[in-house]
């Protein structure tokens, strides 16, 4: 094959590669083309309120087994194989990325001087009739940047206080369906250990003061995304055991609101977060992208073909 059919053929699959390339960046917004085939951490804030179970058997400030965390989560950062962190939603190009989170308790024991918890999907409730029976966590990207955890209604009332909350779950929820997380398998796991069972330390202690922790294992069970999941490791605290999930990884603290009478937040939630995610993205190429290659070798196949009959 000549120098020139070859640099001819060469320039198909590069141009097929560039054509490509530009499918990926079509919308300088979505968040899709920044997630990479490697290990990925998403850095978020978050909050939470307490749904007393029926039957709980605790008071109402407590957090006991058959009792629900409902809650909203931004991300604010995102970090690509340990590389700078890119930053999302607002002040930025990107789509802010959020999510709605409901979790129910499952166990509640007492581990030395903590207490530690498990929990599992909020089965019978709005949020598994809309996303799955084994759901726990649905995300969401926005180009509007409407993201508001610190949302607070004086006077408070009960009436205020829900309608708050489900104004803020209003801003986490807007924006189109990224991925659904959730229990796919019993090596899933989401547990948490904390000073007290008691919710309301949260507006007790210092603003931003750390009163527990949580870790989690959760499948990939939706994805409207396109982004193609990879296996990841998850550490669970509480078995010592290493799972390998097709989903995340997360881990964080449990944050205080900061009591009224100094520095604090004012929210209808009961207590803040702040989450590490961690997830392995496997990207595969897509049809177009198998399409665009594959001219690109049907035109040196074809140089080839030309030579050996020469």
């Amino acid at each position: 094959m000549s120098g020139r059919k070859l640099k001819t053929a060469f320039l198909g699959i590069v141009t097929a590669g560039a054509m490509v390339a530009g499918l990926d960046t079509a919308n300088a917004t979505a968040l899709n083309g920044l997630f990479l085939p490697t290990n990925d951490l998403l850095s978020d804030i978050s909050g939470e309120y307490l749904v007393k179970g029926a039957d709980s058997g605790c008071s109402a400030t407590q957090v006991c087994t058959g009792d629900q965390l409902v809650g909203i989560l931004a991300f604010q950062t995102l970090t690509v194989n340990g590389g700078a962190a890119t930053t999302l939603g607002s002040g930025t190009v990107y789509n802010e990325l959020t999510g709605y989170f409901d979790i129910k308790v499952t166990s509640s024991t007492a581990c030395g001087t903590q207490t530690c918890f498990t929990f599992g999907p909020a089965t019978g409730t709005t949020f598994t009739a809309t996303y799955g029976s084994t759901a726990t966590v649905a995300f969401y990207q926005d180009a509007s940047d409407d993201f508001n955890r610190a949302i607070l209604t004086t006077p408070t009332t009960s009436a205020t206080l829900a309608a708050d909350r489900a104004a803020m779950i209003a801003t986490a929820t807007d924006g189109s369906l990224l991925w659904v997380l959730g229990f796919a398998n019993a090596l899933d796991f989401w547990v948490a250990q904390a000073s007290s069972n008691d919710i309301s330390i949260a507006s007790t202690i210092p603003l931003n003061s750390s009163f527990g922790n949580f870790n989690l294992g959760q499948n990939l069970l939706q994805n409207p995304s396109g982004v193609n999941f990879g296996l990841v490791d998850c550490f669970n605290p509480f078995t010592s055991a290493v799972v390998t999930i097709l989903g995340a990884c997360g881990n964080g603290q449990l944050i205080s609101k900061g009591p009224t009478t100094g520095a604090h937040i004012n929210t209808a939630f009961d207590s803040l977060d702040n989450t590490n995610l961690n997830f392995t993205v496997a990207r595969v190429p897509e049809p177009s992208t198998l399409s665009l290659f594959g001219l690109g070798l049907l035109g040196l196949g074809f140089g080839f073909k030309r030579r050996s009959r020469a």
